[in-house]
């Protein structure tokens, strides 16, 4: 796995090592910040996969954390936002589920 960003070398053979690895870069400099939302990408396996998440659904929003490889939705995550959650609550909500669908990439549970 590669995270943009980094060596193949840093990250090589997946595991613990790996998502350490992506845990730190998503905590870090490597997470490109747009309103209410994160994007990744992350080489694994020789495939590039992006990993998007944002707030939608307006009034009854939610975090929404979407898996892609070659433009295709592989996975979709969601999570229900309380109207009574300030900005940073919310964005705590995005980050941990960001990470949580980085973490399932490394892991290998979308793997065919």
């Amino acid at each position: 796995m590669q995270v943009r960003g980094t060596s193949a070398s840093d990250v090589h053979g997946g595991g613990a090592k790996a998502i350490a690895s992506a845990d730190a870069r998503v905590q870090h400099h490597e997470m490109v910040s747009v309103p209410r939302g994160y994007n990744h990408d992350v080489r694994y396996r020789g495939q590039v996969f992006h990993v998007q998440s944002e707030v939608s659904g307006g009034a009854r929003g939610h975090a929404c954390t979407q898996l892609f490889v070659r433009g295709a939705v592989l996975a979709t995550e969601r999570t229900p936002l309380r109207a009574a959650m300030d900005e940073r609550e919310v964005q705590a909500v995005l980050r941990a589920q960001h990470k949580a669908v980085l973490r399932e990439l490394c892991k290998g549970t979308f793997d065919a």
